[in-house]
């Protein structure tokens, strides 16, 4: 049952090789490439992925403070790249993005738990995008045991209010990267159930993925 990683940023062209060489042993179909932090072309990264027998997608991700700033950019990055997220600075941004169906993800930092909230649940369900968490937040450095509780509190109201939720990598290197299994594993023992992880890891990436499909 093969998925997406849905952000991957590779720091050079063999961080990349290496990652296609390894993505689908780890249970993956193929991934994003976040162009605003990975150091690869994407044309030739998408050429490394095919040799792999991997899709590669494009994706770009940027900070708004306000809710016309997510639609300008938006609207520019959209007409480029296969998958736009956007990292909300505010509560307005945060809701314009959820309704903004050219938005695909919304990236919440352990830092925004407070805003997976209700409202923002009825936001994306009118938009049609998912909610994102980043597992590389958990390897950086510092306390790691508050990130990983602003990330359980994001996964738990996710999961409450009945919101599309995707978990990602955004790997620079190999490991950075996670198995699929490894991924469920964690959301179980945030409280999830089995079904649940399964709904997060594989089935939410490729109704991401489909949905930029069908609106290309």
């Amino acid at each position: 049952m093969k998925t997406y990683d849905l952000c991957v940023a590779p720091r050079s062209e063999r961080d990349l090789v290496e990652m296609a060489s390894v993505l689908s042993e780890l249970g993956y179909k193929g991934a994003a490439l976040d162009v605003s932090f990975s150091r690869v072309e994407y044309g030739r990264a998408k050429a490394i992925f095919a040799r792999e027998g991997l899709e590669l997608l494009s994706r770009v991700t940027f900070e708004a403070v306000s809710g016309k700033e997510v639609v300008e950019k938006a609207r520019k990055f959209r007409l480029s790249y296969d998958i736009v997220a956007v990292r909300p600075l505010s509560a307005e941004a945060a809701r314009v993005a959820a309704r903004d169906p050219r938005v695909s993800l919304i990236l919440l930092p352990p830092n925004m738990a407070r805003y997976m909230d209700r409202s923002q649940a009825r936001m994306l369900a009118m938009g049609g995008g998912c909610i994102e968490v980043c597992f590389r937040h958990i390897l950086e450095g510092g306390d790691p045991r508050k990130r990983l509780r602003g990330i359980i509190i994001v996964v738990r109201r996710a999961i409450a209010f009945e919101t599309c939720l995707v978990v990602t990598s955004c790997a620079r290197t190999i490991w950075e990267l996670w198995p699929t299994a490894s991924l469920r594993g964690f959301l179980v023992s945030f409280g999830l159930s089995e079904h649940q992880a399964k709904l997060i890891v594989h089935a939410n990436p490729k109704l991401v993925v489909g949905r930029v499909k069908g609106g290309a």
